[in-house]
């Protein structure tokens, strides 16, 4: 039981450094300087890399998550899965007023719990 919170929250931990590391590289790229505490304009360039790179962590924990399981591989994916629709939900809200277009917050809420399940089901195929 230990090893698998330990698996779940590995992988989530993994997506959430991709996540910081890709978003801080392309918010020095490619929204440039900005004057400090001004809200930064997000471009469509910005949201769609940052979406990339969101669904390739997204990818990463799922594969992860199914490949360190010791038993069950899909069932940890799905808890990985839940987890991620669970934080999402709580931070819709702070995402728009920072922000963020309403349809961006929605799009990680809805596709990336699903790329995580694509993830899982690259690290183990059905049989």
């Amino acid at each position: 039981m230990l090893h698998s919170v330990f698996v779940i929250l590995g992988s989530f931990l993994a997506m959430a450094l991709v996540v910081m590391v890709t978003t801080a590289v392309a918010a020095r790229a490619l929204l440039g300087r900005r004057t400090p505490g001004a809200p930064p304009v997000l471009t469509p360039t910005y949201l769609a890399v940052n979406l990339t790179c969101s669904a390739l962590a997204a990818l990463l924990g799922g594969w992860l998550a199914a490949h360190y399981a010791v038993s069950a591989p899909q069932s940890h994916v799905y808890a990985l899965a839940v987890l991620m629709v669970v934080l999402s939900l709580a931070s819709i809200r702070q995402s728009v007023a920072a922000g963020q277009p309403r349809w961006y917050a929605l799009v990680l809420l809805v596709v990336m719990p699903l790329v995580v399940l694509l993830g899982g089901r690259l690290a183990v195929p059905p049989t």
